[in-house]
């Protein structure tokens, strides 16, 4: 019986990480994006390279649709 109580507390525990995780991964992505956008930033030295605020905005959606995808996966 003890078993069966340290099973579900630790699926209790697993399953409050992985709703962190997400929370935390929308929120690095959006903050990501408001830094791209809030800061003015100077074009790339190198033409090969993309601008920063393209970049940032780029990495910050995919990184909170990672998020986005962990919090529905999860249900």
């Amino acid at each position: 019986m003890e078993e069966d109580g340290r099973s579900a507390k630790d699926a209790s525990h697993l399953l409050r990480r992985m709703a962190w995780r997400w929370k935390v991964l929308v929120g690095v992505g959006a903050g990501l994006i408001v830094l791209a956008l809030a800061i003015d930033w100077p074009p790339p030295t190198e033409s090969s390279l993309p601008e920063t605020t393209s970049f940032l905005v780029f990495l910050g959606a995919v990184v909170g649709a990672a998020g986005i995808i962990m919090g529905f996966s999860r249900e």
